[in-house]
């Protein structure tokens, strides 16, 4: 019996000492981390050769267009060119993102007018009094500005692909104010019409 304990406890100090043995330490310089690759495509890293403007792609390697391109990536206008067009914005009533039968006429005309200009985009803009917290108010002009942008498509199917939405839940109110008044103004889904470059 006492032979069978030796053996045991030696059995189990040899495991031990295997297991001590094997190097589960590691150095910054010796990591057990594969290596990693990480792709760089075509262009060049900034700071390369002097040919390359200091790393940046030469207009001819097709990177940049025009200036009006890169102005528009630099100002993050990624929408193309803003339209000068005044349209109403289309207002909600308190706590709710359904459209109201007053407003299908503004929808119906903005409908029209995207038919009518198949180069223009739309970006619907939602909006919220600044009732509410944050995330809730985010929330709820998100779904004004997919609820306007179904009336949209309701009206006018083809413009799927030229209709975008934002929510800027009470970040942008059309009037400052505490009262009644204000708040109506500023529960709203607003406009902006944009020519595809």
């Amino acid at each position: 019996m006492k032979f069978f304990k030796y053996l045991t406890y030696s059995s189990l100090l040899a495991l031990l000492a295997s297991c001590a043995s094997d190097d589960n330490t590691y150095t910054r310089s010796q990591t057990r981390e594969p290596g990693i690759n990480i792709p760089r495509g075509g262009a060049p890293i900034p700071g390369e050769g002097e040919e390359n403007f200091g790393g940046f792609p030469d207009d001819n390697q097709g990177e940049f267009v025009n200036e009006g391109e890169i102005g528009s990536v630099l100002t993050a206008n990624i929408h193309g060119t803003p339209v000068a067009h005044d349209i109403e914005p289309v207002y909600f009533a308190f706590d709710s993102a359904a459209v109201r039968s007053a407003e299908d006429a503004k929808i119906q005309a903005i409908a029209e007018f995207l038919t009518a200009n198949p180069s223009f985009t739309l970006v619907i803009g939602g909006h919220c009094d600044e009732r509410g917290s944050d995330e809730y108010n985010r929330t709820l002009s998100e779904k004004r500005a997919l609820s306007v942008k179904e009336s949209l498509l309701s009206a006018s199917p083809d413009l799927e692909m030229r209709i975008e939405t934002v929510a800027y839940g009470e970040e942008k109110p059309a009037v400052i104010g505490a009262d009644s008044q204000s708040y109506a103004k500023n529960r709203r889904a607003e406009f902006e019409v944009y020519e595809a470059q």
